[in-house]
């Protein structure tokens, strides 16, 4: 009974959707409310609707007001899965929907657009999404954050919204690359016993799949800001959710890992425009996607399927670091910090020192030489 409802919640967002994707996409049309390929990092060549966060917007509202009205019908043994957010938390995620619109249409200046966001988390924080406690690695106690509890939420809720935001590039990336993380993250929370927010997952996770219908290569609408902002607010409230109720300094990262790519993209940007001398909020054509592309040689689709894969590698480890032992988390922490080296050599973003270059090549001529010779010596031989 208890899965059919669920099921039922997820269909129904997905379904809403699915419908008001088209009406929301003409009336873009008619509106004039469409994303046009001025700048050259733009991979798209024609007028796009990019207001397609209204539509998985739509889904969520109609989706929670489901999962409203079941609550009564569910036993009190799962009585937790279906607990309604806090009102607050929904008030935060139309601000972010309603700021990411209007950046849509007229576009405003970072200032403002981070103001609104620290608006967003702070309402996000008065409806219980807080860090009030953290693990000492070293020590492993808990420390209490007491006034520093909401500053340190905002900062991280931040940072996610505009991870997230930054990786909206290609067509169906974003959308796909927050379904895993969500996936992710609730069958660790829920594995552990926490299940805050379930209901938000579900409704987000089934308002998602329906848009990538309409939003997946080659994309007749997209989510804009509008959408990216929501979902960047939602899987930031999500990651807090876990940091939060975290009892050891590994399960602490679980969500960062989980939010791994956004989190990799932006941070090579911070580090990319910091060496160039560049503003950090100055757009450019060299985020992750923009190198999958360009290295790998590949298509837009398929560089899309390559960072799907990437984000489902690290949901494995989050997951597995939720139920590993100590050893196994230290090898799959190491494991990680070299997958990610690896990934960032193939894109070119880690160039190897010229004397390290160099020396690498002189051993490998040598290495050449040598067996030439060998080469030579066994056919006089012979």
């Amino acid at each position: 009974m208890e899965i059919l409802v669920i099921i039922l919640g997820l269909l129904i967002s997905l379904t809403t959707v699915f419908a008001t994707t088209p009406l929301v996409l003409k009336l873009a049309v008619y509106m004039n409310w469409t994303d046009r390929p001025r700048e050259k990092r733009k991979i798209h060549k024609t007028a796009t609707p990019n207001v397609g966060g209204l539509a998985i917007f739509i889904g969520f509202i109609v989706g929670l007001t489901y999962f409203y009205f079941v609550q009564d019908l569910i036993s009190i043994h799962y009585a937790a899965f279906y607990e309604f957010p806090s009102l607050l938390i929904i008030a935060g995620a139309a601000g972010m929907v309603a700021l990411g619109f209007y950046d849509d249409l007229y576009r405003i200046g970072f200032r403002t657009k981070f103001l609104f966001q620290i608006i967003g988390a702070v309402i996000a924080f008065w409806g219980g999404i807080q860090i009030t406690e953290i693990v000492n690695p070293v020590t492993g106690n808990l420390i209490f954050l007491g006034a520093m509890s909401l500053p340190v939420t905002v900062f991280i809720m931040l940072g996610v919204i505009n991870a997230v935001n930054l990786l909206d590039g290609l067509d169906g990336l974003a959308g796909g690359v927050v379904v895993i993380v969500l996936l992710t993250l609730s069958l660790t929370y829920v594995s552990l016993g926490n299940y805050a927010l379930f209901p938000i997952v579900v409704v987000v996770a089934g308002s998602l799949i329906g848009f990538l219908r309409f939003n997946f290569y080659p994309a007749s609408i997209f989510m804009g800001d509008t959408g990216s902002m929501f979902l960047g607010y939602i899987v930031a409230c999500y990651a807090v959710v876990g940091i939060g109720t975290a009892t050891t300094a590994t399960s602490t990262l679980i969500p960062f890992i989980a939010i791994g790519l956004p989190i990799m993209d932006t941070a090579m940007s911070m580090v990319r425009r910091l060496l160039s001398h560049k503003s950090m909020f100055d757009a450019d054509s060299d985020h992750i996607h923009h190198r999958v592309i360009s290295q790998l040689r590949i298509s837009s689709r398929g560089a899309v399927m390559v960072l799907y894969t990437a984000s489902v590698v690290f949901g494995i480890i989050a997951f597995a670091l939720a139920h590993a032992d100590a050893m196994l988390q230290t090898l799959l922490l190491f494991a990680t910090f070299i997958l990610v080296a690896l990934f960032l050599k193939i894109l070119n973003y880690i160039k190897l020192p010229d004397s390290v270059t160099t020396m690498v090549d002189k051993h490998i001529v040598g290495r050449d030489k040598r067996e030439y010779k060998g080469r030579e010596s066994e056919a006089e031989y012979y």
